[in-house]
């Protein structure tokens, strides 16, 4: 059965990895720096940039300002002066 067996492909040799710095910069073949590596005009990559300014930042902002920031500053929560919610009559349902 081993002899009925197809032999197995030539293995093929992989393209050499690149490193942080040939992502982003040029480099000569001694590894020096000649300088960055000039970007493509992308204009779906501009858009996506322009969207991360114009809608990610302000959700940023607006979870922020949700937070209890004296609790993780301080790691306690100031006590509320007056309930935000009273409820004027405790025996009747509201829902």
């Amino acid at each position: 059965m081993a002899d009925d067996a197809a032999p197995l492909p030539p293995l093929r040799k992989l393209p050499r990895r690149r490193s942080m710095i040939e992502l982003h910069y040029n480099v000569d073949d001694s590894f020096r720096m000649i300088g960055a590596v000039a970007q493509d005009a992308n204009f779906r990559r501009d858009v996506h940039d322009v969207f991360n300014l114009l809608a990610l930042v302000p959700i940023v902002v607006l979870n922020a300002a949700n937070w209890h920031w004296d609790l993780l500053l301080t790691g306690r929560v100031a006590p509320s002066p007056t309930p935000t919610h009273p409820n004027p009559n405790p025996n009747r349902r509201t829902s």
